[in-house]
């Protein structure tokens, strides 16, 4: 079976007017010769809508009706995993972006998720700081961990930490305090971002970049220094968490930036999160990053004349009709939430697309930091 090797651009305009004179004829026998001519028109139509990557060839028309329904389940799939990795890339894309820039960067995640390697192809990082490409380092922080090394520099003395941290009662009753976690973990993200670090670690970074918790959680993280410092108000804790909170409300030493994908609840949750800013803790967020966009590759008139199709196709054509009207459905909701989310913004916000890829590595963070270097 003859596979199209054209360039991307020639592949999409060829398409595109197959398409057309698909649509303008409006029956299941679309202009073409051979046995497999409905089937041709429904991979256009679907090719249309939902694009191979540019290095994978077009499959064979004989397999268009039985792969179908499974092409559909499998990209549905991958959309449910994308949807987990996308706060991460961007934090991973950002950190990029400043390393290809000269910049020293380090991107902590939080709560042990360990996501931030596997998007480098790299072994697990731990809570220690690794290099994964370039300039580009990662932590996976440990609450536990971030604990004793906050421990080992307030008492000066390893082995006091070591016995303290060991004490049941000790663990008790930090267990049944409310906040410690966030309080230690915000901790060690300043701590990164010292230019003369206080608990262990190497050199210092030029930037450290967080990737913190969905709003609710996110707001409490930065919150608890704040909390701790006005519940013990002097001594040594209340010293270090007023640090803290300084250096997180300074906007010359911080910056907030948003992640939200293109739907009803995220843009609904970031907006949210702008206004609990701003009234609790007066920070702003300095811009917010849309994920996941669609490409929306059908026009109004294209759209309408797939619909008008309906009964007068072949099952095959009538799957990839359905298929692609499906696909612009979602690209045209997508649009609406950006547009409400940009109002309410008041700004222009950077748009990232979604990447037809089951799993995120090294060659999509690449491509997503270009992206977003665009937008900065």
């Amino acid at each position: 079976m003859r596979r199209w090797r054209r360039s991307a651009e020639a592949r999409a305009e060829a398409r595109s007017r197959e398409l057309d004179v698909i649509l303008d004829a409006g029956s299941a026998d679309p202009p073409g010769e051979g046995p497999f001519a409905a089937e041709r028109a429904a991979a256009v139509a679907l090719a249309r809508a939902l694009p191979l990557p540019d290095d994978v060839p077009t499959q064979p028309l004989v397999t268009v009706r039985a792969g179908l329904a499974a092409r559909r389940a499998s990209r549905q799939a991958a959309h449910a995993r994308a949807r987990v990795s996308l706060r991460i890339s961007s934090a991973a894309a950002l950190g990029l972006v400043a390393a290809r820039a000269g910049k020293r960067t380090v991107v902590a995640e939080v709560s042990e998720q360990e996501r931030l390697s596997g998007l480098f192809g790299r072994r697990a990082l731990g809570h220690r700081e690794g290099r994964l490409a370039g300039r580009l380092h990662g932590i996976s922080i440990d609450p536990v961990k971030a604990k004793e090394e906050w421990l080992r520099y307030q008492l000066r003395s390893s082995a006091l930490a070591g016995l303290l941290g060991g004490s049941r009662i000790f663990q008790y009753l930090t267990a049944a305090a409310p906040g410690v976690d966030e309080l230690v973990t915000v901790g060690k993200v300043w701590d990164l971002a010292q230019l003369e670090r206080h608990v262990g670690g190497t050199r210092s970074y030029d930037l450290a970049i967080v990737d913190a918790p969905s709003t609710g959680h996110g707001i409490a993280l930065l919150r608890a220094p704040r909390t701790y410092a006005q519940i013990a108000r002097v001594g040594p804790i209340a010293k270090q968490a007023n640090r803290i909170h300084e250096f997180i409300a300074d906007p010359r030493c911080t910056a907030v930036v948003a992640v939200a994908l293109p739907e009803e609840m995220p843009v609904n949750e970031t907006i949210e999160l702008r206004t609990n800013l701003r009234a609790d803790m007066g920070i702003e967020v300095e811009t917010t990053i849309v994920n996941g966009v669609l490409p929306d590759r059908l026009a109004k008139r294209e759209a309408k004349k797939l619909a008008r199709l309906d009964g007068r196709v072949s099952a095959a054509v009538r799957a990839a009709v359905t298929t692609a009207l499906s696909e612009h459905g979602r690209a045209v909701e997508q649009r609406e939430e950006i547009e409400r989310l940009r109002r309410e913004a008041g700004e222009p916000l950077i748009q990232l697309p979604f990447l037809y890829q089951p799993d995120l590595g090294p060659a999509e963070v690449e491509q997503l930091s270009r992206e977003l270097e665009k937008g900065l």
